[in-house]
């Protein structure tokens, strides 16, 4: 199971949210790319990257910063959301070096878009299933879409998305631990792989992770915590190295 460390980018800086409200955000720093590097020379197999500015406004913001990102840790994948709903915003992103692009107000406004993109990208499609009181949210998390987690996720599935990201956003930022039962129910009902996001803190919220199907879950998506000091990433990686039933180092979506 991989630790993915989260790049949160807004107005050029390294910042995390609560339960994604702009309005209460924590900066970081202010050098995006200093960060992707040191969390690559810390251990990190993956990264996250989030345009905020670009999830809110409804097109890539923060382009330049994650192309320099590309450059500067080539030698592992990168995962970039925020604001991705044309055809060419995905393409753009996958020929500068992003590894996957990941979607998700898209596929609930687009659905046609998003089957034709996992045609067009096979293993370059990733999808955020952000999910507020059972409810899949969109637009930066600023709208509910009505719809039930169960009928977003069979359409990602039958469309070829090669990974799922679960973030419960009430979760998000909190450092409450993850939704584990909705984690679980998701492993369940779909066989691809599974990042779960949102709300993980602790050692005790990382081996409840490791308790369930390691088959299909693929990783953690790793925030605040790591921002505040509450967990060390190096530290993190050999505990999990020393209780993963399944270990996975490398990108199986390459």
């Amino acid at each position: 199971m991989l630790v993915i460390p989260a790049i949160d980018i807004k107005g050029g800086k390294c910042v995390r949210l609560r339960q994604g409200c702009l309005g209460q955000a924590t900066e970081y720093g202010n050098d995006p790319v200093a960060m992707a590097i040191q969390w690559a020379s810390l251990g990190a197999h993956r990264l996250h990257i989030v345009d905020l500015d670009g999830a809110f406004s409804g097109g890539p913001v923060n382009k330049a910063i994650i192309e320099q990102i590309c450059r500067s840790v080539s030698t592992i994948p990168i995962q970039v959301g925020g604001g991705i709903r044309t055809f060419q915003s995905i393409e753009d992103y996958i020929k500068m070096g992003v590894s996957q692009v990941v979607l998700g107000t898209s596929i609930l406004e687009d659905p046609t878009l998003f089957k034709q993109v996992c045609g067009n990208f096979p293993g370059k499609i990733m999808a955020a299933l952000d999910t507020k009181n059972g409810e899949v949210a969109s637009k930066g998390w600023v709208e509910t879409s009505g719809e039930k987690m169960e009928d977003v996720v069979s359409r990602m599935v039958s469309s070829g998305v090669k990974a799922i990201i679960f973030t419960d956003i009430q979760k998000d930022g909190m450092l409450s631990g993850p939704n584990i039962r909705s984690i679980k129910n998701l492993l369940k009902k779909t066989g691809v792989p599974i990042i779960a996001s949102g709300g993980i803190s602790t050692l005790a919220d990382v081996e409840a992770l490791l308790a369930l199907d390691q088959r299909n879950l693929f990783g953690m998506i790793i925030g605040k915590a790591l921002y505040d000091g509450l967990i060390e990433l190096p530290f993190l990686l050999r505990f999990i190295r020393e209780r993963a039933n399944v270990i996975q180092t490398d990108n199986p979506l390459s």
